[in-house]
């Protein structure tokens, strides 16, 4: 697979395009607004999940799943989401089910970013 082929499995760089227009500019912006705030953010989620506080679990994955879909994380948006459905369902053990991929995916989603930054 080549690089271009695993980094559109991450970002989907076209969609968030899509979604400004075009504005290259203004993604960048968004981009770099991401990663200044996401780190924090994935910090409140884990220290959610482990004090198994449900409603600030979701909080927090409600707004990485937002954020990552302004900037075409789609893997980052999906696990966001599963991690909040499940907290919106008060599944704990679904909750704490989600971390690890969603931290997998949080850190894929920054590595890209960072690498064509």
């Amino acid at each position: 697979m080549s690089e271009n082929a695993t980094t559109a499995l991450v970002i989907d760089r076209q969609k968030a395009l899509d979604r400004l227009y075009g504005d290259a500019e203004l993604y960048e912006t968004i981009v770099d607004i991401f990663l200044s705030t996401a780190g924090p953010e994935m910090t409140r989620f884990e220290n959610a999940v482990q004090a198994r506080d449900l409603k600030e679990a979701c909080a927090a994955a409600h707004w990485l799943k937002s954020s990552a879909g302004n900037i075409g994380a789609m893997v980052l948006e999906r696990a966001a989401l599963t991690a909040e459905v499940a907290a919106r369902k008060g599944e704990t053990q679904a909750v704490v089910d989600s971390l690890a991929p969603f931290l997998d995916a949080y850190r894929r989603v920054v590595e890209e970013l960072t690498k064509t930054s």
